[in-house]
């Protein structure tokens, strides 16, 4: 079984990366992406649902993405910590509660509640901890990023790349020394630490319409193609196929707009619309593509 973790540069409402492995390769694979996760939702995620031989991939998203544990009691006596990243906590507007359980859950902090060293220290100990995680339960891994994780993302735009860093001032810090210095770099898809962010600048052909920033469904191809198709399983041999489905799609959807989807911002498909418009575009699109 290969399982598949990432947020929404993993699973959107048309086919990203990994919806392309799961028609290209003839094995199991089941992608767990979540629009909107953190980065340590992604490593519990795997903790929780991996097992022994597996393969994992797993495309770390955007690092300014931190949750903090609440309860009830908590949060009445401190109701500062009441409204989360994506508002009300126990509302759950965006759907990116983790791991709930009665009035348990993990929420999102605010963006301003941490800092970039938090937040570079945060991204490579999830890393690393997810390594030593897959290694001692006998479980196959690859990574990849969703963009450069190690600049600072805060104040970014759209598919505009993070601002760059002077990481080695940060570096001196023994802990994130640890941290960065005992990520396996090898492991990574495409050249570490950029992302598949990075590849979409790189290759601006066909992109998305302006509302939505994600990468295009024609960056995913390349990028898919590039990385994701030298992995050790059996195929189907059906790139052609693929290909020109994706190119059809993306013709049609780069002259949309928010309102053919009814929605007023693109965020909107991280609610129940993204699995109606996901289910939409697989039925007009790559219908019986296997």
């Amino acid at each position: 079984m290969i399982r598949i973790y990432g947020s929404s540069y993993t699973k959107w409402v048309y086919p990203t990366w990994a919806d392309l492995m799961k028609w290209y390769y003839d094995v199991p694979i089941r992608n767990y992406g979540v629009p909107g996760y953190s980065m340590q939702g992604l490593k519990r995620l795997v903790y929780t649902t991996a097992q022994q031989d597996d393969t994992v991939i797993v495309m770390w998203g955007n690092p300014s993405r931190m949750d903090y544990g609440v309860d009830l009691k908590f949060i009445t006596e401190r109701p500062e910590f009441a409204q989360s990243g994506g508002g009300p906590v126990y509302e759950n507007r965006w759907g990116i509660n983790t791991f709930v359980h009665e009035d348990m859950l993990f929420a999102r902090r605010k963006h301003a509640d941490t800092s970039l060293f938090e937040k570079l220290n945060n991204s490579a100990e999830c890393i690393v901890e997810t390594q030593n995680f897959c290694e001692a339960h006998g479980i196959k891994y690859r990574f990849a990023n969703w963009a450069n994780l190690f600049v600072d993302m805060d104040g970014r735009e759209g598919s505009t790349p993070g601002k760059p860093i002077n990481l080695e001032r940060y570096l001196k810090n023994p802990l994130f020394n640890y941290n960065y210095n005992n990520i396996k770099q090898e492991m990574f898809l495409g050249d570490f630490p950029n992302g598949l962010l990075e590849h979409q600048i790189a290759n601006p052909e066909r992109p998305n319409p302006d509302w939505d920033p994600h990468a295009s469904a024609w960056n995913h191809w390349l990028y898919f193609k590039e990385y994701c198709t030298q992995l050790p399983f059996a195929n189907r041999n059906n790139l052609d196929t693929l290909e020109d489905r994706v190119s059809q799609f993306a013709d049609w959807y780069s002259n949309t707009t928010m309102y053919d989807f009814g929605i007023k911002t693109h965020n909107e498909f991280v609610t129940e619309k993204l699995v109606r418009t996901r289910r939409n575009i697989f039925r007009m699109f790559f219908k019986n593509i296997t």
